[in-house]
C-alpha cells in the first residue's frame, strides 16, 4: 500500500510506504512528485493529477487510488489503495476507510484505471461504488466521486448523478 501527502508550500506530492510496527501504521518516505496544481476538487482537475504524476491513464493494470479531502476541501492526501491485473483490481472498503480515517478525510474520491480504454462502469465496479458508499456513510467520511480513468476519457459517477442513487 502506499501513501502520498500534499505539501502545499513546495506543491510536491510526497510518497510514503505503509508499513506495521507493533500493529500500529507507520508512514515511510519514498520518494517526491513535483505537481503544479491548485485546487484538485473536480473530476477533470483530479484525473489531470493522476495522469500526470502517477501515469494512470497509461498503466497496464488497473491501479486504483483514493484522494483525502479535510473540511475545507483541500486535498490532504493520496493513497494508492490496489494494484490489479489487465482486467481487475480490488477495492476494499475496509482499506478505504482506514486510510481515510488515518488521514483525517471528512470527504474522499477513488480513482481508478481501465487498461481497456473504456471507461463504462461495469456492474463490479457499480457493486463495489455501492459497498464504499455506504461504509463511507458509517465512518462520517463523504464518498465525493468515483472515477474510471482511460485513455483517453474518464467517467465521473458524480457528473452521471450515481453519487446519491443508493438513497
Amino acid at each position: 500500500r502506499r501513501y502520498f501527502s500534499i505539501k502545499e508550500e513546495y506543491k510536491m506530492i510526497k510518497k510514503y510506504g505503509l508499513e506495521l510496527k507493533d500493529m500500529k501504521p507507520v508512514l515511510i518516505e519514498e520518494a517526491v512528485y513535483p505537481y503544479e496544481g491548485k485546487h484538485l476538487i473536480t473530476a477533470e482537475a483530479v484525473v489531470s493529477l493522476v495522469n500526470k504524476v502517477f501515469r494512470l491513464k497509461f498503466k497496464a493494470e488497473e491501479i486504483v487510488y483514493m484522494c483525502a479531502y479535510n473540511a475545507h476541501m483541500d486535498l490532504i492526501a493520496v493513497f494508492e489503495i490496489s494494484h490489479g491485473t489487465a482486467t481487475a483490481s480490488l477495492i476494499s472498503p475496509r482499506e478505504v476507510g482506514i486510510r481515510a480515517l488515518l488521514s483525517g478525510a471528512i470527504g474522499i474520491m477513488i480513482i481508478h484505471s481501465h487498461p481497456s480504454g473504456d471507461v463504462t462502469p461495469s456492474n463490479e465496479d457499480e457493486i463495489i461504488f455501492l459497498k464504499v458508499i455506504k461504509s463511507m456513510r458509517i465512518l462520517g467520511v463523504e464518498l465525493l466521486d468515483f472515477l474510471i480513468v482511460g485513455n483517453p476519457n474518464y467517467f465521473s459517477f458524480r457528473e452521471h448523478n450515481m453519487c446519491n442513487a443508493w438513497e
